[in-house]
């Protein structure tokens, strides 16, 4: 559940840095690399789903472990997220202060 709480910060963070980018000069620029973040979201959310169901399953230990392996790399694909979606705005900011 923690996980699925940190994708909807990321995703309210993500509609944020895209409404503060609408009126930016670098438009379309900033639309595919908002795209292509709402594309990672919108796989790390089907990934947690696809965990969720697997974690209310009946497991053997090698499930287990996969189970834990798949949920390494959606923690790791959620920090990623949310240090670009960071960076994006810090630059977006840098370019909005320089116009």
């Amino acid at each position: 559940m923690e996980l699925l709480q940190i994708v909807k910060v990321n995703r309210d963070h993500l509609e944020e840095v895209e409404s503060n980018l609408r009126s930016d000069s670098n438009t379309a620029t900033n639309n595919i690399e908002l795209s292509n973040l709402r594309e990672q979201l919108n796989m790390m959310e089907a990934g947690m789903e696809a965990c969720m169901n697997n974690v209310m399953a009946p497991h053997s230990s090698d499930n287990m472990l996969s189970l834990r392996e798949q949920l390494s790399q959606i923690e790791l694909n959620v920090a990623q997220a949310a240090d670009s979606s960071t960076e994006r705005m810090s630059n977006s900011e840098s370019d909005a202060n320089q116009n």
